[in-house]
């Protein structure tokens, strides 16, 4: 089969409606599907053929409704990925056609992540604050699943996002002499 008749077959098979890798495994399957659109594409620019053009890009329609759900979904503190999933797009796809549609959502307006063991740091800030045991004892009294101090770093954050305060260990009591 020579070269031109391998180009006709795939121009016909390409206006037929078939994807550019559907045309190389019917004409010229040992031919890399670059390959054989390029030299369609040049073939039809060089001799005027009518090549149907590629489908056109799929946009989506975007809605009010869509739109007014996911800047509610954001405010409310969900991840991007989470509210491009309600309307079944990428994150990036819902940032950006909250941008497109001149949807704001600042920094202050998103609430804050739900740390997903918050109501164990809820409580283990309340114990330290009223009776000031040590981290060890609050992590297994609360049943923290990790190390001490990540209970701690988890509660210092926790009351500086609330604006609380933290009451310090008994440092006099443990050590003689307080902290050095």
């Amino acid at each position: 089969m020579t070269r031109r008749t391998l180009i006709l077959q795939a121009i016909a098979a390409r206006n037929e409606g078939l994807t550019w890798s559907q045309v190389r495994d019917a004409v010229a399957p040992e031919m890399r599907t670059t390959t054989l659109r390029a030299a369609v594409i040049r073939h039809c620019k060089a001799h005027g053929g009518d090549l149907l053009t590629s489908e056109p890009r799929k946009q989506r329609a975007w809605t009010t409704r869509d739109l007014k759900r996911v800047a509610d979904a954001r405010r409310a503190g969900a991840q991007w990925k989470d509210c491009g999933a309600l309307v079944g797009v990428s994150a990036q796809a819902a940032q950006h056609a909250l941008r497109w549609s001149g949807i704001t959502i600042g920094p202050d307006e998103v609430a804050p992540p739900q740390h997903p063991r918050q109501e164990l740091v809820r409580r283990a800030v309340a114990e330290r604050n009223g009776t000031g045991d040590s981290w060890s004892t609050l992590a297994a009294r609360v049943g923290w699943p990790k190390t001490p101090g990540s209970l701690q770093a988890a509660c210092a954050k926790y009351c500086r996002r609330q604006g609380l305060t933290l009451k310090p260990g008994r440092f006099g009591l443990r050590r003689p002499g307080g902290a050095a």
